[in-house]
């Protein structure tokens, strides 16, 4: 059995890396808002909105979930986020204004967060499957976001 003091070092370690969920879907609610906002594409604009909203759903389901547990969660990006959304604005700079940026860096995004997801799953306790259930599902959800945009890739 585990002493008190692993105990709350590994809790703190999942809990820890729950919080690194939400900042990577708050970076993503607002990269893909600006994404949206920038492309000129009406139907690409309507998919990066409601990516930009599903990301923001994530947070409120993982915020949430830590609420739950009685940890307060996180409420900001990453500073990493900042500078990647400020990335994309030198890229359209230097390179024009394209839709083709604007997807390259959303994929870039999103390739980042499956890394915090991956990290956060192994972190999951066992004894907690609903946790790892709602990760499993975001991430299966961000990944199949990558595929969409990839696939839009090919389009323009």
């Amino acid at each position: 059995m585990p002493t008190t003091q692993t105990h709350h070092r590994e809790s703190g370690k999942w809990i820890s890396s729950l919080n690194k969920c939400i900042e990577v879907c708050i970076d993503g609610e607002k990269q893909y808002g600006i994404a949206a906002a920038d492309v000129r594409d009406p139907d690409l604009k309507r998919l990066l909105q409601f990516f930009s909203n599903q990301r923001g759903d994530f947070v409120i389901a993982v915020q949430s979930l830590l609420s739950k547990f009685g940890t307060m969660p996180i409420n900001q990006g990453t500073a990493e986020g900042t500078v990647r959304r400020g990335w994309m604005e030198i890229r359209k700079t230097v390179e024009g204004r394209s839709d083709r940026v604007v997807l390259e860096e959303c994929i870039r995004g999103d390739r980042s967060a499956v890394r915090v997801y991956d990290h956060a799953l192994q972190a999951v306790p066992p004894d907690s499957p609903e946790v790892r259930v709602m990760l499993d599902e975001q991430q299966r959800a961000i990944l199949g976001t990558i595929q969409q945009l990839r696939d839009r890739l090919t389009v323009h």
